[in-house]
């Protein structure tokens, strides 16, 4: 991005304090605690001491010369002494490791919410608690054992070496407790942040940040060629779930002869905008996940089977979706000469063709189905593989020409699958639609009019073959 682009640098770190996610912030402000109490401790004149005397790392031993240090005790440095140190000390670059990847985590923000720099802080915290429970209780089994040290108790710097390791392990048991509650998916998703496989508009500002910062006079949107990575995982997908006998057969088809599509060219779609939308919408759902404490229920999946793209995507590519929300990437065929239109507004339902289940956004696991709506041209077609948030899904194995998701409490009612017009029940509507008619392609419809329940990621374009 050139300079002229960007008004004002970015504020990271501490003014962003409180929109990072609720370990991070716990992290960030109990390891530099830790730390100094860590320090303290080994800087400490007193782990042990009596009347006449006491005993501490730092006042009896030399730090550059730890395995001979402590000459003037009775018999030289008793070997439990020097474990103590070196575990100490252990300890300390352990502390050290966590809050640097804490404050790398909080600077570099693409690695804000990636899973392995927690689990790096996670592990690195471990560690420093492993160590310094040595190091505590091997000076706690030995000191009363000494005859030179008879009298003396723990004092200062033994305690405040105590205080650093609990802090530590309430780092790692509340990691432990947020990942088991998935509550940081809501925390991580509340900065609407751009996904991690984007270039332009990285994940080195928020959403709002990019559209904020960015001359309004430019245009936002950015269709560029994806990189090898993504390309192998896309190709991979169309691969997995193409179904060569149901190429070019059925009522939808526009085109016979051919058995597979060839893979041209990838291209991916960045309109922060557009994104923002989506990213709101996906913050509401999780919100609304969070309230019931259980995933979205999916009827029929035991007996329809799971989605396939989810089933088969590169989950290393393809790492910031929600599967509890029933966020998933799906197909859509369509023509060539609206594709930019798509890139720039979304897929709108009010523009839609009226088709067997109502005027909708039509989307499908498989790209055999979405193949049949790209045109009758064997070369230079295009599909886009889309974002959907189906939600709260409705399974219908019937035709019906649905003006928007039906109402739950009127199907288990009634039956009824019509507009639902009692106000008591506008709260508890189905979000979308999945048509899975007589075991063929099944299809996923979303009904939204303001394009936040879909978004438009990547563009292939194709030949058949």
């Amino acid at each position: 991005m050139s300079q002229s682009e960007i008004k004002k640098p970015l504020t990271v770190g501490i003014d962003n304090f409180f929109q990072f996610p609720l370990r991070v912030r716990m992290t960030t402000a109990i390891i530099p605690v830790g730390l100094i109490f860590l320090i303290g401790g080994l800087a400490s004149p007193s782990w042990s001491r009596s009347e006449l005397s006491q005993l501490g790392l730092w006042k009896y031993c030399i730090f550059s010369d730890i395995f001979t240090c402590c000459n003037n005790l009775p018999g030289g440095s008793p070997g439990w002494v020097k474990a103590t140190i070196v575990f100490h000390i252990f300890g300390m670059l352990g502390g050290a490791v966590c809050l640097l990847v804490t404050i790398f985590t909080m600077c570099v923000s693409k690695f804000k919410f990636h899973t392995r720099v927690h689990h790096a802080i996670w592990i690195s915290s471990a560690l420093t608690v492993f160590c310094l429970a040595i190091s505590v209780g091997i000076f706690s089994a030995n000191y009363h054992k000494e005859s030179w040290l008879s009298g003396h108790y723990t004092s200062a710097g033994f305690h405040i070496t105590v205080c650093a390791c609990v802090a530590f392990l309430a780092i790692c048991v509340a990691m432990i407790i947020f990942s088991f509650q998935g509550h940081n998916r809501v925390q991580d998703i509340f900065n609407y942040m751009t996904p991690i496989n984007w270039t332009k508009y990285n994940q080195d500002r928020s959403l709002e940040a990019w559209l904020s910062h960015i001359d309004p006079g430019l245009d936002k949107i950015e269709i560029n060629e994806v990189s090898k990575r993504e390309k192998d995982a896309i190709v991979q997908l169309i691969n997995r779930t193409w179904k060569p006998h149901l190429a070019g057969q059925g009522r939808d088809a526009q085109q016979k002869g051919y058995s597979q599509m060839k893979v041209v060219k990838v291209e991916r779609i960045e309109n922060p905008s557009l994104f923002l939308k989506y990213a709101q919408n996906r913050h509401h759902l999780l919100r609304r996940l969070e309230t019931s404490n259980r995933p979205f229920e999916f009827p029929g999946m035991t007996r329809h089977g799971p989605i396939e793209t989810t089933a088969n995507m590169n989950k290393n590519v393809f790492a910031d979706i929600h599967p509890e929300i029933n966020e998933h990437y799906l197909f859509h065929g369509t023509s060539d000469a609206i594709v930019r239109a798509i890139a720039y507004g979304g897929l709108d339902a009010r523009l839609a063709r009226d088709g067997m289940f109502g005027r909708g956004i039509y989307a499908a696991e498989c790209p055999t189905k979405s193949d049949h709506y790209t045109g009758k041209d064997m070369l230079n077609l295009k599909m886009i593989v889309v974002r959907m948030l189906l939600g709260e899904v409705y399974v219908t194995n019937v035709q019906y020409a649905f003006q928007r998701p039906p109402c739950k409490q009127c199907i288990l009612q009634t039956g009824h699958l019509g507009l639902c017009n009692n106000s008591a029940h506008k709260q508890d509507m189905f979000d979308s639609v999945m048509a899975a008619i007589n075991g063929k392609h099944r299809e996923f419809i979303t009904y939204e009019q303001n394009s936040c329940s879909s978004y438009p990621e990547y563009i292939i374009t194709y030949n058949r073959e």
